[in-house]
């Protein structure tokens, strides 16, 4: 399996879900007679390798697949090969329909580059890998509700080598929520990996359940290069007493504001270079412990001290506070979201990142319900106890 740090964004075009083949009316009739058991789904996901999975079925007969819970990117997709009897095989399926090259969804949304006959999509992930295949129109079953017609990424190759495949949550019309057309989606992953973590779908989806302190909003930002993801403004990271500044993004800054991307296909919290930077001078000034030069990703990439050998009590509860000041609320988390104990050491579960965006990752969304709110474009969150929702 690929690093889960690698799922991150994909650059894709925000377009219409519209095309211009036969048995297209007649497509959205059907689809729309299961909108509205799309309003009431609770769905659960799995935890593997860092990141949360979803499990559906595509085709006729029903094939059972999974993917990568991503808020971060919007096409769904999963690997293809007709040659294996575990993975989904369109040939194999009586439901399924390749989108022509002419069609204006392949057109407008870039996909028809080397394309002759079919569709073909091929792009790369703001970490270098890519992923390339054939879109499709194919029946998609979540829970025991079959869903016509769905456009969905039938993938040949990519360098994400052991990922299935990924469900595409993120803000178009192109992502699973977009082709539901739900207003609202939320999801809750827990701490505790070994069991199952809820999604709710539209009316379902209600954070006041189970929600153990007062609900906060904030809004979303418009990020125009990259309107797949679901961007929220960032002023200032607080470590103990420190402030981190967050000057990422410069020339996308609404009011002197950051971005951030809350990106469930990402493990952890990622910054631009100089923000981290920030962030790791912070910590050496609050944390009164000799720090590592560098540790692996995993464990945080250079924010890493030793266990103090004269203090064996010594835990996550002694190290500094950390809140992100949003625009609208500030949100601190808790130590066990922040910091992970190993061996003789303490790190710190950030990393950097020589890219231009950072990354609110799912191990700092853990034990929080996080609503999704298309109608009004915000997004609100609770500490909550996610397996019991």
């Amino acid at each position: 399996m690929a690093p889960p740090a690698t799922l991150l964004v994909a650059v894709l075009l925000l377009y219409h879900l519209r095309e211009d083949v036969g048995g297209e009316e007649s497509r959205e009739r059907s689809l729309c007679t299961m909108l509205d058991a799309a309003q009431t789904l609770r769905l659960l996901t799995t935890h593997e390798g860092g990141m949360y999975h979803l499990e559906f079925s595509i085709g006729t007969p029903p094939v059972a697949v999974k993917g990568v819970v991503d808020t971060g990117s919007s096409l769904s997709w999963t690997m293809c090969d007709p040659r294996a009897s575990h993975l989904y095989s369109p040939k194999k399926s009586l439901s399924y329909n390749k989108i022509q090259c002419k069609s204006p969804l392949c057109n407008t949304g870039k996909y028809a580059n080397n394309c002759t006959e079919f569709c073909t999509y091929g792009y790369t992930y703001n970490d270098g890998n890519y992923i390339q295949g054939t879109l499709l129109r194919e029946n998609m079953m979540l829970e025991d509700v079959t869903f016509p017609g769905m456009l969905i990424g039938c993938s040949s190759n990519t360098s994400l080598i052991g990922e299935p495949g990924i469900v595409g949550f993120g803000f178009t019309n192109l992502s699973l929520i977009g082709q539901l057309k739900l207003k609202q989606f939320s999801i809750c992953l827990s701490n505790d990996t070994t069991s199952k973590s809820p999604i709710f779908f539209g009316t379902a989806a209600n954070i006041s359940n189970g929600a153990q302190f007062p609900i906060r909003s904030i809004p979303f930002i418009n990020n125009p290069s990259r309107e797949s993801d679901y961007w929220v403004a960032l002023k200032s990271i607080r470590i103990g007493n420190t402030v981190a500044e967050t000057p990422w993004e410069a020339s996308e800054k609404p009011n002197g504001l950051g971005l951030i991307a809350v990106d469930s296909g990402s493990d952890m919290c990622s910054f631009v270079m100089s923000t981290f930077e920030n962030i790791k001078k912070a910590f050496m000034s609050e944390v009164n412990l000799t720090s590592i030069l560098s540790r692996p990703a995993r464990l945080g990439e250079g924010i890493c001290f030793h266990l103090p050998a004269e203090d064996p009590t010594f835990g996550i509860g002694n190290m500094p506070t950390v809140i992100f000041n949003l625009d609208g609320a500030d949100l601190e988390f808790p130590n066990a979201r922040i910091y992970r104990m190993e061996d003789d050491f303490i790190c710190v579960q950030m990393r950097g990142m020589n890219k231009s965006l950072s990354l609110w990752g799912n191990y700092q969304l853990m034990d929080m319900h996080v609503l999704f709110d298309w109608e009004h474009s915000q997004m609100s969150f609770v500490q909550a106890d996610c397996l019991n929702l």
